[in-house]
């Protein structure tokens, strides 16, 4: 998996704002918008055949209670994930 090529697909070629995050060790993290939520999950899996959706965990954090952090973890040779927040009074993704 050529993390580097993903950043660049999703920022230049596709103008999805991500952001990349250090908050699980020995994985990848991008952090991005709900709302591109399944166009990312469309890109890795035809464009990267990265099709291994491990898991997907969810949680609040102590400081942010009105936002639920989702993370979409895949997995090919390495981990990535996928971060998104959705608002603890509406926490649906469309």
């Amino acid at each position: 998996m050529d993390l580097d090529a993903i950043i660049s697909f999703l920022n230049n070629e596709k103008q999805i704002p991500i952001t990349v995050l250090d908050t699980i060790t020995n994985e990848s993290t991008l952090k991005t918008d709900a709302e591109n939520l399944h166009e990312i999950i469309d890109i890795l899996t035809n464009h990267f055949s990265i099709q291994h959706l491990t898991t997907i965990t969810a949680q609040i954090l102590p400081d942010q209670k009105d936002a639920i952090q989702l993370y979409y973890h895949f997995w090919r040779g390495k981990g990535l994930t996928i971060a998104i927040e959705l608002p603890t009074s509406n926490p649906i993704v469309i």
